[in-house]
């Protein structure tokens, strides 16, 4: 999801990039208890029809199914926001707290835009690059999402063309 609040600014704003969470962590967690009482059910039943290694494989199975959720659900609460005032852009990526984070000077600051592939299943690439850096953006988003986020970035880099570069 493409979340994007503009400055005061025409040239500046902030862009909240995340991937699409339908189901959310109590989504998630609903899930994890109706399979947790299935597999309860089943440990318990082929215990007391005397299969006592069918019960270990029903709770490693659900230890499985746990991390395996909990992974999913952790992709999901991450954020990458894009902050692009006259003089700086901040990028900072994170799950739900801060845990990487660049600056970057605006007017020596590139966006490159890599082209799909004609294959049709490879998005195309955004970066920011900063001399020898370069922090890649939205690998989670969809088709729609990235165009959306590209003709807002090509916009707002118009903008500030023409409110900084042309005096």
């Amino acid at each position: 999801m493409v979340q994007f609040t503009q400055g005061d600014n025409p040239a500046c704003g902030h862009f909240l990039l995340s991937p699409n969470n339908s189901a959310g962590w109590h989504g998630n967690q609903c899930v994890l208890y109706a399979a947790g009482l299935f597999g309860l059910g089943m440990m318990l039943f082929t215990w007391l029809h005397g299969a006592v290694w069918v019960t270990y494989f029903c709770g490693a199975e659900l230890a499985c199914l746990f991390c395996g959720l909990w992974r999913v659900s952790r992709d999901c609460a991450r954020q990458e926001l894009v902050i692009l005032t006259p003089d700086k852009v901040i990028i900072q990526k994170g799950h739900e707290s801060l845990e990487q984070e660049w600056h970057f000077q605006r007017f020596q600051t590139q966006i490159h835009i890599a082209e799909p592939q004609p294959e049709g299943h490879l998005h195309g690439d955004v970066a920011f690059c900063y001399r020898q850096h370069a922090v890649h953006l939205g690998a989670f988003l969809g088709d729609e999402e990235r165009a959306q986020l590209i003709s807002q970035l090509r916009r707002l880099v118009g903008d500030y063309r023409r409110s900084y570069l042309q005096r």
